[in-house]
């Protein structure tokens, strides 16, 4: 597989998370920056126009497929919550040194479920990227900016396991955006997908 050197650009979330939660401790500023570097990115490229790919690409069968593997994420969680999660955090704990209560969480809630998956769907998603070396990179790339997220809360055997299958559903959205030539699926599985993590995630961070 050959490497391709703009295949950096998605390297983008790991400078957004590093500077965000590792230097300034802070959620919003992390997601925000992220947020603020892909919109920089798409607009000098010429790729804002990929926004009115969420609006195409309907499959019902890829839709339902791909929002049951999606579901799977939050019930997963709150089952194995108990030995994910590190032993000497808490997950409310950890949020709120992110800078996550109160109404900053209450906020950052629909934020992360509804525009989040949005942005990162024509991100990630970048059309040019259809051979099979590039999306194989992407993909990985996609699941290991979560590493940088997810030490802060799980054990290192749960976040390898995580890192799997984030790239496989990564890999998954990929396919179904270029086989429909649309971000419509993708986007409604992801947040799907981010919204059942988040729901149940907070009741297994209440129960733990």
């Amino acid at each position: 597989m050959r490497f391709r050197s703009d295949i950096l650009l998605f390297l983008i979330p790991y400078l957004a998370v590093f500077a965000g939660l590792n230097i300034l401790k802070n959620a919003w500023v992390t997601i925000l920056l992220y947020h603020l570097m892909i919109l920089v990115y798409l607009t000098g490229s010429g790729h804002l126009k990929d926004f009115r790919k969420i609006f195409l690409g309907w499959d019902g069968k890829l839709f339902l497929i791909s929002s049951a593997i999606s579901i799977i994420a939050g019930p997963a969680l709150f089952m194995l919550w108990h030995s994910m999660k590190l032993d000497t955090a808490n997950l409310f704990s950890t949020l709120a040194f992110f800078k996550l209560k109160g109404l900053s969480w209450t906020l950052f809630i629909p934020y992360f479920c509804l525009l989040h998956p949005i942005l990162e769907e024509v991100f990630w998603r970048i059309t040019r990227f259809n051979m099979l070396s590039d999306r194989f990179y992407r993909n990985i790339l996609f699941g290991g900016y979560h590493i940088l997220v997810l030490v802060y809360f799980i054990r290192i055997e749960w976040i390898l396991v995580s890192f799997v299958i984030l790239s496989l559903v990564s890999f998954m959205w990929d396919s179904i955006s270029l086989k429909t030539s649309g971000l419509i699926v993708p986007v409604l599985s992801h947040i799907i997908a981010d919204s059942s993590i988040i729901i149940l995630g907070i009741g297994a961070g209440h129960l733990s």
